[in-house]
């Protein structure tokens, strides 16, 4: 069982890292709607690799396997589609978590990013360049205690 839930997370890391923006490239609301959807089907799919029991078991967190989704996400002013108020990689996060009983963890800054997209990017292009360690708002106490672990960032 534990191969086969890490071959299902290491599928669902794929799918959060690939549609991490999809809001991207929409158009509009009703493309960035229809490709969510499309990303929920992929990630049923995914559970489909487990045994009917094993799945149910992850679903309903009656397994011993912890899980946990720890994501960073950025919502407010994109490029394309205006203001969002929950970013891509946290609506997939969420998705992972209601399929796998993972427990979710938002990494943030302690000091929040600037809410317009082009000052956003710039400061974040800034941090990369300087290769800078920013202070975050809460910390996991410990990973010891998960079994698998989901990254998840804007790409």
């Amino acid at each position: 069982m534990r191969n086969r839930l890490l071959s299902v997370a290491m599928f669902l890391v794929l799918v959060l890292g690939l549609t991490a923006c999809i809001g991207n490239n929409a158009v509009d609301e009703t493309e960035t709607t229809e490709n969510m959807q499309n990303v929920s089907s992929e990630v049923s799919d995914a559970s489909e690799m487990l045994s009917d029991e094993e799945s149910d078991a992850v679903t309903e967190g009656e397994t011993e396997t912890n899980i946990l989704i720890a994501y960073f996400s950025r919502a407010d002013e994109n490029y394309s589609v205006g203001v969002i108020e929950k970013g891509n990689t946290e609506i997939i996060a969420e998705m992972i978590s209601d399929q796998t009983g993972g427990e979710l963890f938002q990494i943030e800054r302690d000091t929040p990013y600037l809410e317009g997209y082009d000052e956003c990017t710039d400061e974040a292009s800034r941090e990369q360049a300087e290769n800078a360690r920013l202070e975050l708002a809460a910390d996991l106490e410990s990973i010891d205690d998960y079994d698998i672990i989901f990254i998840g960032y804007p790409i």
